[in-house]
């Protein structure tokens, strides 16, 4: 998709060498017309693909536009606060065919500035931050001179004896770095006497800063774990204590079992009887059958007693 967006806002012109400097490309905000936003950003993508091959321009928004409809050139892409500029040269042949053109466009450039602007055309995607559409440009077309643009209030953005400020070394320091270029950016903006070098200076102690305070919020995050590990450790060894005593409690309780079984073995193996062995069940055998297949009684009384535990599982 494409996007037309500017009002011309300029820093000076010199319509002798067809050269307007400091030209506004595109103002941060709404873009009239379009329901899209400029960010910071969308000033950082445009500079970053329009700084080494610059702009090329035309007179209003021609349809399908040729090579030879060019009328100049913007070069010395730059970020400025919350425009992104650049200077226009103008083509020696805009001037030698079309001279009513071209002294209309610098004469209203000297005079008038506030009363036509830039309007650029981009491809971009869009992305949406809290329900607003804010472009994010793929490829520059064209700055065009336009009577009514959508993104820029009038050619000039200061007066023309206000310097305009060269962004060029925060965003090559900050390149990649959107939060940062957007921090040092809001501060020259905020400032007009601030320099790029104490910008930069500035936001690189405000990361500093925010990379301590992030350690230090781990290193706190840290020692809550740490302690809450200890508790823990605490709970496991009661729970292994408590389980020592249950084990304790098992292994008393299985040695009185044990000395009363040895006990009741006693006393049945001075009444004849065989020993019990707990806990084992067998097959009767044929045991059954030849119990009750004895007829005399004192043998009978004699095989009940040389067989009396496994005579008892199989009776019971």
């Amino acid at each position: 998709m494409k996007y037309s967006l500017n009002k011309i806002e300029l820093d000076s012109v010199d319509s002798e060498n067809g050269l307007i400097k400091g030209v506004s490309l595109m103002t941060v905000g709404e873009c009239i017309g379009h329901g899209v936003y400029s960010d910071l950003k969308t000033l950082q993508l445009i500079y970053e693909l329009a700084r080494d091959g610059g702009i090329k321009s035309f007179m209003n928004h021609e349809d399908n536009p040729t090579v030879i409809d060019t009328v100049g050139v913007f070069s010395g892409i730059y970020i400025d606060g919350d425009k992104v500029r650049g200077s226009f040269q103008s083509l020696k042949s805009f001037k030698q065919h079309n001279q009513k053109g071209y002294d209309t466009l610098f004469e209203m450039a000297t005079n008038a500035p506030e009363t036509f602007g830039i309007s650029l055309v981009l491809d971009s995607d869009l992305e949406v931050i809290d329900g607003k559409k804010y472009l994010r440009p793929t490829k520059v077309e064209s700055a065009d001179f336009v009577g009514e643009p959508a993104a820029n209030k009038s050619l000039f953005s200061k007066k023309q004896d206000e310097p305009i400020k060269d962004m060029k070394k925060i965003t090559d320091k900050f390149s990649g770095n959107d939060a940062a270029l957007l921090k040092a950016i809001k501060l020259m903006a905020g400032d007009p006497t601030m320099t790029e070098d104490t910008a930069i200076e500035t936001v690189e102690d405000q990361m500093d800063q925010e990379r301590i305070q992030a350690i230090m919020d781990e290193n706190t995050s840290l020692k809550a774990e740490l302690e809450t590990l200890k508790t823990e450790l605490e709970t496991v060894k009661a729970e292994n204590e408590s389980l020592k005593g249950n084990v304790s409690t098992l292994e008393s309780d299985k040695a009185t079992v044990e000395a009363e079984n040895v006990e009741l073995q006693t006393k049945l193996s001075r009444r004849g009887f065989s020993p019990i062995k707990l806990g084992v069940k067998k097959e009767s055998n044929g045991l059954k059958e030849q119990y009750e297949s004895i007829t005399d009684s004192k043998e009978r009384m004699k095989f009940a007693r040389e067989n009396h535990a496994e005579l008892m599982k199989i009776y019971r």
